[in-house]
């Protein structure tokens, strides 16, 4: 079952046919459950089979709704991927009730062109118009997590100039939209978390792309995971059997659980972070009332990737071995709730 993203779209032929529109693999019983957009790739020329309703089924198997985005590819150019994309977004939070989806976990998942697209999604958003007649265009369109998998970032050195080329047609050498379609020049402390991986030998998309876009999620300090493998071909989708690239939807699992996105029970020791701890509401409340003067700290950032453990090791009164057990019975027993 397709599901239209406009009700007046014209009818598409070739590639485009039925297109735009999402095909939903919706998880059944208790939620709401996370979602994933997949967006296959391709080169923007057609959307890979391979990388599209076989991710959908592997994310269901980890415990999220997946949703395959049909975008348009040749001969639409941009901007008609990204709309595709961020209406995507906005018709699954519109949606979440029915769908049993938390609009707060929507996530968007990219291969290769699929990959630059979901990249585009993560740096060019908005809050929605409150005043729009469309209920659907009320709502963001920033999607929650990104997973981008030997994406293309770039439209400047490092590029696949095909791809470049179908994307832009005759506007290829315009300068400005050059940079508003390289993701990396577009990052902001307001792109969502990032988990990628790509090979380090890729022949159609360059690994630079990736070194690239960790650069500057790094400069505005942006969470993100990187893994560039070794060895491997372009096109791997789930890469199942692949020597290196087959660990990566065990690391990206992991990487889901460790932000939040599959929500695991929440185990907390001595050993978790400060910055852990900060990203719940709960246990953010815990630290608040302990250590006002930490957190008010100008140095709070720096403090963050240190574990309650490291923290007690500093000979300051404010802390002390009675805070700290106290700190964590107050945090285990919230984990509990």
């Amino acid at each position: 079952m397709n599901i239209p993203l406009w009700h007046d779209q014209p009818a598409l032929q070739g590639f485009n046919e039925g297109c735009p529109s999402l095909t939903p693999y919706l998880l059944e019983g208790e939620g709401p459950f996370p979602a994933v957009i997949v967006c296959p790739g391709g080169g923007y020329t057609h959307r890979a089979v391979h990388e599209g309703e076989p991710v959908a089924k592997w994310l269901n198997a980890i415990g999220i709704s997946a949703f395959v985005l049909h975008y348009r590819v040749t001969p639409a150019q941009y901007p008609s991927q990204l709309h595709d994309a961020q209406r995507a977004i906005r018709t699954i939070r519109h949606r979440g009730t029915e769908w049993n989806i938390d609009p707060k976990r929507i996530g968007m998942l990219g291969f290769s062109a699929g990959g630059h697209l979901a990249s585009m999604a993560g740096t060019s958003f908005d809050n929605g118009n409150p005043q729009a007649n469309d209920p659907i265009e009320r709502y963001s369109s920033r999607p929650d997590a990104l997973v981008l998998c030997y994406p293309l970032i770039t439209m400047g050195e490092f590029t696949n100039v095909s791809c470049k080329s179908v994307l832009m047609g005759e506007r290829q050498n315009d300068r400005a939209l050059i940079e508003l379609l390289s993701s990396e020049k577009q990052v902001t402390e307001e792109t969502p978390p990032t988990f990628m991986w790509i090979t380090a030998d890729d022949p159609v998309v360059q690994a630079e792309n990736c070194l690239m876009f960790a650069a500057a999620l790094r400069k505005f300090r942006v969470s993100f995971e990187m893994h560039l493998f070794e060895s491997g071909p372009h096109g791997l989708g789930l890469a199942g059997g692949h020597r290196e690239a087959q660990a990566w939807t065990k690391l990206c699992e992991a990487w889901l659980k460790s932000r939040n996105f599959l929500l695991v029970e929440r185990v907390i020791d001595e050993y978790t972070t400060v910055g852990q701890l900060l990203a719940d509401d709960c246990s953010s409340r815990v630290l608040e009332r302990y250590l006002p003067d930490l957190l008010a700290s100008p140095k709070i950032d720096y403090v963050k990737a240190f574990s309650l453990k490291s923290l007690f090791n500093f000979s300051d009164p404010m802390f002390t071995d009675e805070k700290m057990a106290a700190i964590l019975k107050d945090l285990k027993s919230g984990a509990k709730k």
